[in-house]
């Protein structure tokens, strides 16, 4: 299985480094991209993490980010036009679900916290599923208007800004995106 991962904020490359780690080492293929800012040019080095770096997010005050969020999914869609995804795993990457949705991917987004919020488009688009943990209340879940079947629980928590990760959680993950690609590839075929 081949694996997209993409970095917008420095703060989750040590948590996308150890994903990494840990899917390679069960034979799967990850292709890592990251946004072009300097700080997470610094991050990736400090970690000895590679990534391709490709397009940046211009935002003043709010403006211009969507539209640039928009540009640089384009620019990742022409980087993966040649490579065999099966799925992407994202960490709330707006351009790499853009990019999903366009080359029709299937992705799963990792929530942390429920109460972030969750663009309606995710909710609507087959191929979309969630990762959320078994902390979180049904009913919020149910509230945010996600369908139950479209979500994979992991127990534990992952807080994706600490350096630390809880290793029988984060397989336990990695347990469930491989789960879910199989269970979404025997959905299509159907």
């Amino acid at each position: 299985m081949h694996i997209w991962l993409d970095i917008d904020n420095p703060k989750h490359i040590p948590f996308i480094k150890a994903l990494s780690s840990e899917l390679k080492s069960r034979g799967h293929d990850v292709t890592i991209t990251a946004q072009n800012t300097s700080e997470i040019k610094k991050v990736l080095e400090e970690n000895k993490l590679e990534a391709k770096i490709i397009g940046w997010i211009i935002s003043i005050f709010g403006l211009f980010e969507e539209f640039s969020t928009i540009c640089r999914s384009v620019f990742l869609n022409r980087y993966l036009t040649d490579r065999k995804i099966n799925i992407a795993f994202s960490v709330g990457s707006k351009a790499q679900s853009y990019a999903c949705i366009s080359n029709n991917f299937p992705i799963i987004l990792f929530i942390e916290n429920i109460l972030e919020k969750i663009n309606p488009l995710y909710i609507e688009y087959d191929k979309f599923s969630f990762f959320i943990s078994d902390n979180i209340p049904t009913q919020k879940i149910i509230e945010k208007g996600i369908d139950l079947n479209k979500i994979g629980i992991f127990k534990g928590i992952i807080k994706l800004n600490d350096l630390k990760f809880d290793n029988k959680t984060l397989n336990e993950m990695i347990t469930q995106i491989e789960n879910s690609y199989f269970h979404i590839t025997r959905k299509l075929e159907v």
